[in-house]
């Protein structure tokens, strides 16, 4: 199913009014502070460019995702809200796809690909 049937499907309860809200004003991609081709390490958080670093018992476990950093997508959150972000760093660590996440406000998010619909690098209109 495409992002706009996904969309679609989430305003269906929704007024008319409220559904259209579900497509945010897409700025722009970040040019600095997110993280591609390497694992992140400790001075990569300090320097705002990478939200976590993968590690089993002190020991680095991630490896790069190939997928386009930074980018655009939506998170489902705990309480199944979606929240549009901007992926800025994706590793795989042991059996999970981790996702750096950053929302339009600048809130940082941790989240597996079961809670990521990816969007690409170009704002969906």
């Amino acid at each position: 199913m495409g992002l706009k049937g996904w969309l679609a499907r989430r305003s269906r309860k929704k007024s008319p009014a409220k559904a259209r809200r579900v497509l945010p004003d897409w700025p722009p991609l970040p040019q600095t502070g997110f993280l591609a081709g390497r694992p992140a390490t400790e001075q990569d958080i300090e320097d705002g460019n990478a939200i976590f670093v993968a590690k089993a018992e002190n020991f680095r476990t991630g490896k790069p995702i190939a997928t386009p950093i930074p980018q655009y997508a939506l998170l489902k959150d705990n309480a199944g809200k979606t929240v549009p972000v901007f992926v800025v760093q994706a590793e795989q660590s042991l059996d999970d796809r981790l996702y750096g996440l950053r929302d339009f406000s600048g809130k940082e998010f941790v989240a597996t690909e079961a809670h990521l619909r990816l969007l690409g690098t170009k704002p969906f209109r």
